[in-house]
């Protein structure tokens, strides 16, 4: 994660510079570019596609998509969906959690809330989530688990987040 701020240290270096060298940025060009920096970076924290358990599919953007994994025996955490961002948004989530022996728990982390159990039991899950602006990801724990997790992510509609 070290090198993670020294390259953000360095593009900010880089852009106030350029502006101070007489090169002239559109606000909008340079918060985009802001953005996209921040949601390169953000990524980083989900667990990478080879050390999952299952099969995820990314929808429209990092926040959304698919999930699904049959567990034998798991004991560990895999952070599934989220990324940084300076937009808010709402998802809709849909997860199910068949487990023959074990257990597992749904969990949202985001900047303000910091850890929110969404569900800690074997079962089915839907609700609308409005993950704020900043860090928010939405991660898996499973404890001796063998089962089956379906999980899914879909950008909602209207979004209040911001």
């Amino acid at each position: 994660m070290r090198w993670l701020a020294i390259a953000l240290a360095f593009v900010c270096v880089a852009l106030i510079a350029l502006g101070l060298g007489g090169c002239r940025f559109s606000k909008d060009g340079v918060l985009s570019a802001y953005e996209s920096v921040v949601q390169f970076a953000g990524q980083f924290a989900l667990t990478p596609a080879i050390q999952l358990q299952g099969v995820r599919a990314f929808g429209e953007d990092h926040y959304t998509g698919d999930y699904r994994a049959e567990y034998a025996n798991f004991s560990g955490t895999e952070y599934l969906f989220g990324g940084t961002s300076t937009v808010g948004r709402d998802v809709q989530v849909t997860f199910s959690l068949d487990a023959e022996s074990g257990g597992g728990t749904l969990f949202l982390m985001s900047g303000k809330n910091m850890l929110e159990v969404l569900l800690d039991a074997q079962g089915e899950f839907e609700r609308t989530l409005t993950l704020p602006a900043g860090s928010s990801y939405i991660g898996f724990t499973g404890k001796g688990l063998t089962g089956a997790l379906k999980m899914r992510l879909t950008p909602c509609a209207e979004s209040k987040a911001g």
